[in-house]
């Protein structure tokens, strides 16, 4: 027993920790067993709610970059249509501006003075085309959502119809101008030429289709007069 009570004593005197002696539970001691238990359950708790945060917080993340990867496809997809077009545009233009040569058959002093002209014309005219498909489509946009005011919708009419009137009086211009050196004859070959080319085209184009759908040469469309 002396021996207990030496080894006791040497373990505080060495670690300075008093040594536990047991003890009766009473009733305070289960009210902060208590405590501590609901305040564990509290710290879960709040650790489920934080987690579930990080979660949702994780789950926007991956939808953000979703839909930022989404836009970034729109967007690809949509420069490569306009760029698309944008060919197809280059060379109806070679295409018309040939046609209108053969037709016109000038000499080279008139090639000279037309091509120049033809060009800037239909520079113009490509730009206010520009213009007015971006007024149509944001027109279009403000109906379908309800919530344009009607003065917005008069300014847009108002500027459509500006660039029409300017469209015309471009044409016009031109039209004035190259009777300064085209004989009459070659004027009222383009004046035809300019109201009948993009319905024959269109014609030539869809009897092309038509023709590529049925056995045989799909450009036959192409030869007939």
């Amino acid at each position: 027993m002396k021996i207990c009570i030496l080894l006791l004593g040497l373990v505080v005197v060495l670690t300075g920790v008093p040594p536990v002696v047991a003890q009766e539970p009473n009733s305070n001691d289960y009210s902060d067993a208590v405590g501590l238990s609901d305040e564990a359950s509290a710290r879960d708790e709040a650790g489920a709610r934080e987690r579930t945060e990080l979660y949702r917080l994780l789950a926007q993340q991956d939808g953000d970059e979703a839909e930022l990867q989404f836009r970034r496809q729109v967007g690809e997809k949509m420069r490569a249509q306009q760029s698309e077009q944008r060919r197809k545009r280059k060379y109806l233009e070679q295409f018309r501006l040939l046609k209108l040569l053969e037709l016109l058959d000038l000499d080279e002093q008139q090639e000279i003075e037309f091509i120049s002209s033809f060009t800037r014309l239909r520079r113009d005219l490509r730009q206010m085309d520009g213009e007015r498909e971006r007024i149509m489509q944001k027109l279009g946009d403000g109906l379908e959502g309800g919530d344009m005011p009607d003065a917005e919708i008069n300014r847009m009419i108002d500027d459509l119809l500006r660039i029409d009137t300017e469209k015309r009086r471009l044409s016009d211009q031109f039209l004035h101008d190259s009777r300064k050196y085209l004989s009459a004859q070659q004027v009222a070959k383009f004046v035809l030429f300019r109201e009948r080319f993009e319905y024959e085209l269109l014609e030539q184009v869809r009897c092309f289709r038509e023709r590529s759908r049925k056995p045989g040469r799909p450009g036959d469309a192409f030869d007939e007069p």
